[in-house]
């Protein structure tokens, strides 16, 4: 479970404090808010990548702040997937590489894994292209993948569509809401994109709690 507790991150001008949340198993939470909202603060936060001012960040009990940052990289990598709007790869190594490296960081080879994955996003026949030769939509789609190549336990997707056009919008929504339950992982969207507000039932509004 995901637990956070009286979370505050302090900016130069500012400091935002967050609503406490409580994650079950293959929960999906959709965050919603305006830039300059925190969403994308707060999610770091959730996923080890941004030390709060105050407060704690809880997996299945573990309290990420806790750690040393030598076992929090590796907590990370072992436990919690990201999905950026703008996916980070090695542009040069191809499709495969990529993926097997983020295995790599964390001592797991299952290549059968991967080829499975990618075979579930239409894109195993693009194993061998280099990242910088796909379009944007298979770039997100391979994100997604990388996403849980570590069956996570937690999926953190920061604007994950708002770059897309809608049918790319509807695709990836439905791969990572599908990819979260298959592997029983909690799911969390931060977005601006109005098109997801209705797709999920639980749902947290920064917007309307600054109010």
């Amino acid at each position: 479970m995901l637990q956070t507790k009286d979370l505050h991150i302090n900016y130069s001008e500012k400091s935002i404090s967050f609503p406490n949340i409580d994650l079950q198993s293959e929960d999906q939470l959709l965050i919603t808010g305006r830039s300059g909202s925190g969403k994308t603060s707060f999610l770091n936060a959730l996923g080890g990548l941004q030390t709060p001012s105050k407060g704690s960040v809880k997996i299945d009990n573990v309290d990420l702040y806790a750690l040393s940052q030598r076992d929090l990289d590796q907590f990370r990598g072992t436990n919690i997937g990201f999905v950026f709007q703008r996916p980070h790869f090695i542009s040069s190594l191809d499709v495969i590489s990529n993926l097997k490296f983020s295995q790599y960081l964390v001592k797991k080879e299952d290549e059968k894994l991967i080829y499975s994955l990618l075979d579930k996003v239409g894109l195993l026949d693009r194993k061998k292209t280099r990242i910088f030769e796909l379009s944007e939509g298979e770039k997100q789609r391979i994100s997604i993948v990388r996403s849980v190549v570590n069956s996570p336990k937690l999926i953190l997707a920061d604007e994950p569509t708002s770059a897309l056009d809608d049918e790319s919008c509807e695709n990836i929504l439905e791969l990572i809401r599908s990819f979260s339950l298959e592997n029983k992982s909690k799911l969390i969207i931060v977005t601006h994109d109005q098109r997801l507000k209705n797709k999920f039932d639980d749902k947290l509004d920064l917007d309307a709690l600054s109010v």
